[in-house]
């Protein structure tokens, strides 16, 4: 996100919001020991605290509840209006286009529109932020020309274009990831270690380890992920319509499999013996970057071309952070209202 950002992320690392969420981690003999061990072979990482089990249910404006007027859950269309001030061709975003059973407490199906009295922010995702703005006349010329046929001007036609940016729905970023069988000395207290470690996770080069609670047909399973993406996909159109299209890139395989190897040397010099699974990538569903900081949003969050119109989700990301992104999808918005403040 750039230097800006570097001040709200130590804010927002002790503020009281991220406790709230969290719990300490517990600690055994043999989590330090094996903590000490990997950190000596450069796979360095560990875990101050762990989320706890309700994390997935707290939406990210949690954090600054005050900010927000009304929760919109599923928004159809972001409704702009001329400027007719000083920047007259640059279009303010004034509010949404719904059904009113997407208001938190409605039920009725019947399509409204939705003012803002402020500011109009986007939180839907990577795949769903920008795919929202194309229906709004905002991105690539060709993909809006496109909705506008398939629309056949019904009540979510594109009309004219509104801000024309070939980035918008671009560097789609996502981790991929493969599991292995781990099989761990028993000077590490294994047993008493293992149900203890949940969310435990390093670095190691461009690969992420996570030593989680993974009991699958009874193997004692860890997660490896790239910890970067080389092939960026984007959001294209597929069967009439909008969707996410990123594949699995010949550079990123070359990178996970040196690093696996390596990983899988370095660990047999402690004795943990690493089998890894014979199956395809998966996604790891931490998907990026489609709206990204410097060629779809500027450095306050706000869409380029457009007034009043921000995006607070892991779209504004240049590259994939190398971990998990969860911690990172809720300081975005921190940041917004910090910045705000």
């Amino acid at each position: 996100l750039g230097e800006k950002f570097v001040a709200y992320f130590k804010a927002f690392c002790s503020s009281t919001e991220l406790h709230r969420l969290s719990r300490p981690a517990p600690r055994t003999s043999g989590l330090d020991r094996l903590s000490n061990d990997l950190n000596e072979l450069g796979i360095v990482g560990g875990n101050i605290r762990a989320f706890t089990d309700g994390w997935r249910r707290i939406h990210p404006f949690d954090f600054v509840p005050s900010s927000v007027d009304i929760i919109i859950s599923t928004a159809q269309k972001v409704l702009f209006q001329s400027n007719k001030g000083e920047n007259e061709k640059m279009p303010i975003a004034t509010g949404v286009l719904c059904k009113s059973g997407a208001i938190a407490g409605k039920n009725e199906t019947k399509v409204q529109r939705v003012f803002a009295q402020r500011k109009v922010i986007l939180c839907c995702g990577a795949i769903e932020s920008p795919i929202l703005l194309m229906k709004s006349g905002c991105g690539p010329v060709s993909k809006l020309r496109k909705i506008d046929q398939l629309n056949n001007g019904k009540e979510l036609k594109c009309g004219d274009v509104i801000i024309a940016n070939e980035y918008i729905g671009t560097n789609l970023q996502d981790h991929w990831v493969k599991r292995a069988e781990a099989k761990v000395p028993e000077r590490y207290s294994y047993p008493l270690l293992y149900p203890r470690i949940l969310g435990y996770k390093h670095r190691f080069q461009d690969i992420a380890v996570g030593f989680g609670k993974l009991q699958l047909a009874g193997k004692n399973l860890i997660s490896i992920a790239t910890a970067t993406c080389k092939n960026p996909g984007q959001i294209v159109f597929h069967e009439g319509k909008l969707q996410p299209k990123l594949s699995v890139g010949p550079n990123d395989v070359e990178t996970y499999e040196k690093c696996f190897a390596e990983l899988k040397r370095s660990l047999g010099g402690i004795g943990i013996q690493l089998i890894e699974k014979k199956k395809p990538f998966s996604p790891n569903w931490h998907l990026s970057c489609t709206l990204s900081i410097g060629t779809c949003v500027d450095d306050n969050l706000k869409l380029i071309g457009a007034e009043n119109l921000y995006c607070s989700d892991v779209s504004v990301l240049k590259n994939i952070i190398p971990m998990n992104t969860q911690i990172v999808s809720y300081f975005i918005p921190y940041a917004l209202v910090s910045a705000e403040e």
